[in-house]
């Protein structure tokens, strides 16, 4: 066995001394890898490599390659087969959808043990099966999907800007492997070396892809028998989606630098994918600069004579206007501090208007070729929605409520959740006195077609909020109710939330009916509040008891019973530890003077000096997206 290893040593890096050097030991599983750079160090290793085998591949349980690259499509969980072609851009995923089956310990589980395979037939110098190119970009999209899911469920449990709980790699994964016994013709993959690996939040995937791509082309340039594949723009392009798909502050700069790198190797050349990344991680940044460099790059695809853009392309930029017009661009320079001189600034108008332009010239485009790289998809069509109805206009609204029909009649599209979502929010933003109709049809044909979600219930009780009938706070706690029915009926997509909660508490305290129905309304908001206090899947934050102390100070009429009320929730606010200046602010325009400094004693604050301005964003406003 020895001699056969200095073999292999001796043929793949010249020496003994080489092959020992590099890490690649019987007696050194765990090896050091390449990193893009320093601050990419690491902190685990990979998984161990077999640096020899049988001569005769007895131990293999491939006839071929193509049979190895089979196997670890079925460990990814890809689709397709293994003739497809190394060059072919796998990258896009937007209508990709993931087995119900799937959780986070399950897809690191997947895609651990697609790279666990891989390696062990990296380095194989005899028999006919051997890693190639398409086995490199198998495993990289594999943790490629990865990331997208960790990504998702960051995103769907409403914590996206916070990391996620971490998945313990030594327990939860080896155990949904040894549950879900995920196997390649019939070879089970070992559990105990995946422990090894500590992969817990769609970056960490990122990194793991990125690393063993930088690992796979530096060995490539090292190795003197060729044996070894050197990734090719697919499997940059595979690294880079797998970046813009994490939504992390970092993806843009991870991106750039991968396509810097990829630029640098004159074998390679960018393709449509490339820039798809590219503009898609920019898009989703809340960078000052972000339009200027998508802009930059949406020229050099127009200058390219090679490179033709697709509808996923568009959509990239589509979501990047989009997001454009609804950017506060003051509050974003303090907060970052940027000291960037050339900002593009656009209106919410003028994004939608460029997103009509983009969308007249895609069905200009696909009348010419009958492409369906051409052709506009739904999530085309719910994205120009969703800016058509960030302007709150009646007219960007019924265009809006237009593209809406127009996607009915096109037989091979199909309204989502999401598009209906957006014209929802855009009646929700207008103060049109059909405002409040046109959001209940819809929201009973999203019902009727089982497309209701969160959104399209509190995008439909916004609407109702911002109507003038005095009849809303009923309205809007007959929309709760049935949200609290489909959850406890199971269905899962439809839960009342913390944002849900607060509108009809906010919808309650802007009646302006009689006192009788102001009175109720005030009731309706105390039975909202309390509802919301038995449910343990929301989070009962500031705003909720700023919005309460609004209602309690606009229902009720100056006097001893509004002071007493406006302190009851105000030491409700002391005990949970939710007093800022938005609740100090509420308290005010609800008590009297003796009150407030009595209340403000008790925070701890100086009566005689604190002053508290009035917030300078309604809940609407910091909201509303």
């Amino acid at each position: 066995m020895k001699n056969l290893v200095a073999a292999v040593a001796f043929l793949t890096f010249g020496s003994v001394d080489a092959f020992v050097s590099s890490g690649r030991t019987a007696l050194t599983p765990r090896r050091r890898y390449s990193l893009l750079t320093p601050r990419h160090v690491a902190t685990t290793p990979p998984a161990p490599i077999l640096a020899a085998q049988d001569a005769h591949d007895d131990d293999c349980p491939y006839k071929d390659t193509y049979e190895l690259n089979k196997a670890l499509r079925k460990l990814a969980s890809l689709k397709g087969d293994a003739d497809d072609h190394v060059d072919d851009d796998e990258t896009e995923s937007h209508g990709k959808r993931f087995d119900h089956a799937d959780t986070s310990a399950s897809m690191i589980a997947k895609a651990a043990s697609c790279q666990e395979e891989w390696e062990k037939y990296r380095f194989r110098q005899n028999g006919s099966v051997q890693a190639d190119l398409f086995s490199l970009n198998t495993v990289l999209k594999a943790w490629s999907r990865c990331a997208q899911f960790l990504a998702e469920q960051r995103s769907h449990s409403g914590s996206s800007g916070s990391q996620q709980q971490p998945v313990s790699m030594d327990r939860t994964v080896n155990n949904a492997v040894s549950a879900q016994a995920v196997t390649a013709n019939g070879l089970s993959s070992s559990s105990k070396s995946l422990s090894i690996y500590s992969i817990y939040t769609a970056q960490e995937a990122a990194q793991r892809a990125t690393d063993l791509l930088v690992q796979q082309e530096n060995e490539a340039k090292a190795d003197k028998t060729a044996s070894i594949a050197a990734p090719n723009a697919a499997s940059y392009n595979i690294c880079m989606d797998c970046w813009s798909k994490c939504r992390r502050p970092e993806s843009p700069d991870q991106v750039e630098e991968l396509f810097e790198r990829m630029q640098r190797n004159k074998a390679l050349q960018p393709t449509v994918m490339t820039y798809n990344a590219l503009i898609e991680a920019h898009a989703h940044s809340d960078r000052l600069d972000r339009m200027e460099r998508i802009l930059e790059l949406w020229k050099e695809i127009d200058d390219a004579t090679d490179i033709q853009p697709s509808v996923w392309t568009f959509n990239a930029l589509l979501y990047a206007y989009s997001r454009a017009g609804k950017m506060q661009y003051d509050k974003l320079k303090q907060q970052q501090q940027s000291s960037s001189e050339s900002v593009i600034e656009m209106s919410p108008h003028y994004a939608a208007k460029e997103c009509l332009l983009l969308l007249k010239r895609m069905k200009t485009s696909f009348a010419e070729t009958n492409s369906t790289d051409d052709r506009p998809d739904i999530m085309t069509y719910s994205i120009i929605i969703e800016a058509l109805g960030r302007c709150g206009s009646p007219d960007m609204t019924r265009k809006a409520e237009e593209l809406l029909e127009e996607v009915k009649r096109i037989p091979y599209l199909q309204p989502t959740s999401y598009t209906y979502a957006g014209v929802l929010s855009a009646w929700a933003r207008t103060r049109l006195p059909e405002a409040q109709e046109r959001a209940d049809a819809l929201l009973q044909e999203v019902l009727d077609k089982k497309l209701a979600n969160t959104k399209t219930f509190t995008t439909t009780i916004q609407a109702w909020s911002r109507s003038d009938s005095p009849k809303k706070a009923a309205r809007c706690l007959e929309l709760l109710k049935q949200m609290k029915e489909m959850k406890a009926s199971g269905v899962r997509v439809v839960s009342p939330d913390s944002f849900a909660y607060q509108i009809v508490i906010d919808a309650c305290a802007s009646v302006k009916g009689n006192a009788i129905q102001q009175n109720a309304a005030l009731r309706i908001a105390f039975a909202v509040f309390k509802s919301m206090q038995l449910d343990t899947s929301v989070h009962i934050g500031h705003s909720i008891f700023s919005s309460l102390l609004n209602a309690a100070a606009r229902l009720l009429p100056p006097g001893e019973e509004r002071s007493q009320v406006a302190s009851a929730v105000f030491e409700k606010a002391i005990a949970a530890q939710k007093v800022d200046n938005r609740v100090i602010w509420s308290m005010r325009q609800g008590a009297d003077a003796s009150t407030v400094q009595k209340l403000l004693a008790l925070t701890g604050s100086q009566p005689d000096t604190s002053v508290v301005k009035k917030p300078s964003s309604t809940t609407w406003q910091s909201r509303t997206k």
